[in-house]
């Protein structure tokens, strides 16, 4: 089925600008966002607006403060998520800006397999799960607000990550949101990116310990 829902490289720069908190308000807005549409339903909490119907711009409430600005194509209702930021500043930009479309510069946005997550009791009992692909949960790295934040594109697609799932995998940030990447992506992709973390906290461990010498 064809993905009906995209971000912009500057929605995701603008995003990963903001506060934790701000963020993940603003993947929850997002995902409950796409799961009214695909339900056929309206959520009134989000706010859904037009802002500039000639340019095809819309708002979304992300909290009392925040919104998110986004591009809806009239012939297939296609919706591309643009900008985040505080309410005035917000509609400021959408005033100040048109959208062109063109899809290869997009990247697809999936609901998230995070929002969608099994409690761990329920993991232990599902045995299709695969847990000697489980990752020692010091190697997720807490300095850092995304786990994958210095891969881009290009890379996660060399690793085989499908295009409708590297918004999700650029917006892990935890060991729980790593380990359930392994439940929505292809396992040679996972097994990629937990070399990559691996190979990451030994580095670091590495110019620590060479600043102790």
């Amino acid at each position: 089925m064809k993905n009906n829902y995209y971000a912009t490289e500057e929605f995701m720069t603008q995003l990963n600008k903001q506060s934790k908190f701000v963020t993940k308000a603003t993947i929850k807005a997002l995902n409950a966002f796409a799961r009214s549409k695909e339900l056929g339903i309206e959520q009134n909490g989000l706010n859904f607006e037009k802002l500039d119907t000639e340019k095809g711009f819309y708002s979304l409430r992300v909290n009392k403060s925040y919104r998110i600005v986004l591009y809806r194509r009239k012939k297939d209702y296609l919706y591309v998520f643009l900008w985040v930021d505080n309410h005035d500043t917000a509609y400021d930009w959408a005033e100040s800006h048109y959208f062109n479309f063109d899809e290869e510069e997009l990247m697809p946005f999936r609901l998230s397999a995070i929002e969608q997550e099994k409690p761990l009791a329920e993991k232990i009992q599902d045995t299709s799960y695969e847990y000697k692909y489980f990752i020692p949960e010091n190697v997720c790295p807490k300095e850092r607000k995304y786990l994958f934040e210095h891969l881009n594109k290009e890379t996660l697609l060399d690793y085989g990550v499908p295009q409708e799932m590297i918004f999700t995998v650029l917006m892990a940030s935890t060991h729980n949101d790593f380990v359930n990447l392994g439940k929505v992506i292809p396992k040679p992709s996972y097994l990629l990116l937990r070399n990559y973390l691996i190979n990451y906290a030994n580095a670091e461990r590495a110019s620590v310990y060479d600043r102790d010498l």
